[in-house]
């Protein structure tokens, strides 16, 4: 903005208002030592440092100088009040600003001046000043401002910044729908998660991926599938301690899915839940290789060849093997469904690892162990039955998926949601009638939700016809 040259009406208007302050300053000092013997002069000197100073800022303003000195009147503002605090007399004190909301406070007046040419306007928001520009008044005729007095410089309004207080209350709102990561973020089921908004820490003791994810198609089967750190986790720099295995046998008849979640107490879990998928989905295609029907799969053999394959790891690399406890859920589908379009699944699971079906837009869960439970090693959410130490106590079933049906197993990152969050159930089956794109699928499972802050993993089967993918 530029700035007009001083005229002879401001220089005098000016030369007035110094003499004014001069005068009203002498007459602070005067009667700052006249009074109670003195005992008031620093009170006096502070007003007359104060008044001295906006007197100065005004004559600035008024000869229009460009670099008019600001500063020197909140130097003169804090001179006073620390003259003034210094000044208090027997018990008497003040309250202590908060200098550095000051310095901010300051510090945005001084942007908003610079980028508007116009002067600030402090408003109290909540107890907290914030700057609002003001718009200088609209020049006149003649070149001057339809203001009084025809003066053509922007007022500054100050109002004193009060005690804090609280927002008045506003009933709650209803929680919004998940966005179902349009934007590319976690959508939100319910509630945020302030974890899942703290930085993605590096883990220092391993090389698991903190995110993996798998699309495929196997005959009529569309396959979908992701694990994701949970925001506990990658807040903390701990590794992804689920995982999961995709197989098929030597003649493609068969589609194996195995998912483990490592027990986060377990030092070395994302180990165990590596060694324990590898494990059991090597042992099932073994098993289907030499041409065993499902239902004639031993489950305690499966789990067997997984404690097996755990122990040798924890000996090779001198571990203690419970510091690579997991609990693992495993499922066989035929590729090929009946004449009657029926497919008979085979499942065994441990612990709270779990296989669940979306039928007619219901979930239902198939097998694996929801809190509470206490028929299968879950009792009062602590796990009781795991890899490498329980081999024998295991569950196994089988369970019949129509062409319209879902298969999903799943670690209880995500399926705690179903249980627990009363938005979820309906939210999943919206998202997952269809195949989605893996980015979509990968979003959906890393979602967001307060108190739900464990690792996240899904591996999702949809049992109809190829073009039901998109």
């Amino acid at each position: 903005m530029s700035h007009r040259a001083p005229h002879g009406g401001r220089a005098r208007a000016a030369s007035r208002l110094a003499a004014t302050a001069a005068a009203i300053a002498a007459l602070l000092l005067w009667g700052g030592s006249m009074v109670s013997g003195g005992r008031f002069l620093p009170v006096a000197a502070a007003a007359a440092v104060g008044v001295t100073g906006l007197a100065w800022l005004r004559v600035n303003k008024l000869l229009g100088r460009k670099d008019a000195p600001a500063e020197a009147a909140a130097e003169s503002a804090e001179s006073g009040s620390q003259a003034v605090a210094e000044g208090r007399a027997d018990g008497e004190h003040e309250s202590a600003r908060d200098s550095t909301g000051d310095s901010n406070r300051d510090s945005a007046q001084d942007a908003v001046r610079e980028s508007t040419g116009g002067s600030v306007r402090e408003s109290v928001v909540d107890g907290a000043a914030e700057a609002t520009a003001v718009v200088p008044p609209r020049p006149g005729p003649s070149g001057t401002s339809e203001g009084p007095a025809g003066e053509d410089e922007a007022v500054m309004a100050v109002s004193v910044p009060g005690p804090p207080v609280d927002p008045p209350a506003t009933p709650a709102a209803p929680p919004a729908e998940p966005d179902g990561g349009s934007d590319g973020c976690f959508p939100v089921l319910h509630t945020p998660s302030r974890a899942a908004g703290a930085p993605w820490l590096l883990p220092s003791d391993t090389a698991t991926h903190g995110v993996v994810a798998d699309q495929a198609l196997l005959g009529e089967l569309h396959i979908r599938a992701a694990s994701v750190v949970g925001p506990g986790h990658r807040a903390q720099g701990t590794a992804r301690q689920d995982a999961y295995r995709l197989a098929q046998d030597r003649h493609g008849r068969y589609l194996i899915v195995v998912v483990a979640d490592g027990m986060s107490d377990s030092r070395h879990a994302d180990v165990g839940a590596s060694a324990a998928v590898t494990a059991m989905a090597a042992a099932l295609r073994e098993a289907l290789d030499g041409a065993a029907r499902p239902a004639e799969i031993d489950p305690r053999e499966i789990f067997l060849a997984a404690a097996a394959r755990m122990y040798r790891t924890a000996e090779s690399r001198h571990w203690d093997p419970d510091d690579m406890r997991a609990v693992a859920v495993a499922a066989v589908v035929p590729v090929q469904a009946e004449l009657s379009g029926v497919r008979e699944v085979w499942l065994a699971s441990m612990g709270d690892a779990s296989a669940w079906r979306l039928h007619d837009g219901t979930w239902q869960r198939l097998i694996g162990d929801g809190k509470g439970s206490s028929e299968t090693g879950l009792v009062n959410g602590a796990v009781e039955n795991f890899l490498p130490f329980e081999v024998e106590r295991f569950a196994c079933r089988r369970a019949l998926l129509t062409p319209d049906d879902v298969l999903a197993v799943l670690t209880d990152g995500v399926a705690d949601a179903l249980d627990q969050v009363p938005e979820a159930g309906a939210w999943f089956a919206g998202r997952w009638r269809q195949p989605p794109p893996v980015g979509a699928f990968l979003l959906d499972v890393g979602f967001q939700q307060t108190q739900l802050q464990d690792d996240r993993t899904a591996v999702a089967v949809w049992c109809g016809k190829e073009e039901r993918a998109r």
